[in-house]
């Protein structure tokens, strides 16, 4: 079945052949390291590794070009994209006493921000949160809010 993007995701029980890597991740958090460049964490540690690529991300996540940037006095960069619908978010948690940088992203995209002193998320720019789609119905998913990160999940647990 194709989602929203025209992906096609593998039926219950498929595999994928040898070698390939399900790009099917829908929210991907990045840190950042003290350079401002995104990445993940490596195994078991608070280091971050740089990367181009997270070969996992849904191609929303990957449209966003999160990895492309310099993410100066930003801590970590959280990407979103929404099954049911073109939504794209980032929610951004600044350095202490750092600010926000201007975003400009390869797509439209809500921002929020993650507020240093009481640690709730904030609207900068756009929705405050994505629509999802499940068994016919449309959801309006917070950031805090939780939501099955591969995107054929919620339709099968339904």
């Amino acid at each position: 079945e194709a989602g929203w993007d025209g992906t096609v995701m593998p039926a219950d029980g498929d595999k994928l052949p040898a070698g390939e890597v399900p790009a099917w991740r829908t929210r991907v958090q990045y840190a950042i390291d003290a350079d401002g460049r995104a990445g993940l964490r490596k195994h078991r540690s608070h280091d971050v590794q740089p990367i181009d690529h997270c070969l996992i991300a849904a191609p929303g996540v990957s449209e966003l070009g999160v990895e492309k940037r310099e993410w100066p006095q930003i801590a970590a960069v959280e990407a979103i994209t929404a099954t049911g619908s073109n939504d794209r978010q980032v929610i951004l948690t600044p350095r202490p006493g750092g600010r926000l940088p201007l975003v400009e992203l390869d797509k439209p995209v809500s921002v929020l921000r993650v507020d240093e002193k009481d640690g709730g998320v904030h609207r900068v720019h756009g929705r405050a949160f994505v629509r999802e789609r499940a068994d016919d119905r449309t959801y309006r998913v917070g950031s805090g809010g939780f939501w099955q990160i591969h995107p054929q999940a919620a339709n099968t647990l339904v």
